[in-house]
């Protein structure tokens, strides 16, 4: 069950797993925006060309921002992380380069995404995966700082694509 803070923010201040429905039905259909069903819409395609690009493996996202609130009627994008093997970034490289932000605002309108390169548990460079993974927790799991200089705890969203 989804919950949310009194701001409008999810809770607990980290990532929460909800199916590709569930988002679709939080975030969109209890609202009445055309923003929010376009910046959908947008998710869709960037996240589903993204997959079939990377041979239809399954995709581990994070969602953040405005977006994944319940205070936002109109965001303006969707902030995202998407999570790749090593072994794909590197047989795909610049064609990855179209859903990697700033290039995916220009192919999917409202996108911000970000990708992640994982490494197998038993690389040597396993380290950049935990450090990276940590990073963007840092980032998504709470506000920008308000006037009062606090950062408001928040949760975000992860899916299996």
């Amino acid at each position: 069950m989804i919950q949310f803070n009194t701001l409008g923010y999810l809770e607990p201040d980290t990532s929460i797993l909800v199916t590709k429905e569930q988002f679709y039905e939080i975030f969109v259909t209890q609202f009445t925006s055309i923003e929010r069903v376009q910046l959908y819409d947008s998710y869709v395609r960037y996240s589903t060309d993204l997959k079939e690009l990377c041979q239809n493996v399954p995709l581990r996202q994070w969602i953040d921002g405005s977006f994944v609130t319940k205070t936002a009627l109109r965001p303006n994008d969707i902030d995202m992380v998407t999570f790749i093997s090593e072994t794909m970034i590197n047989e795909l490289g610049n064609k990855l380069n179209p859903f990697k932000y700033p290039f995916s605002q220009h192919n999917y309108p409202g996108i911000d995404g970000y990708l992640v390169c994982t490494y197998d548990k038993n690389s040597k460079f396993h380290h950049l995966t935990k450090s990276d993974e940590l990073h963007w927790h840092s980032i998504f799991n709470k506000t920008r700082r308000n006037r009062n200089g606090i950062k408001i705890p928040k949760g975000f969203l992860e899916i299996m694509y």
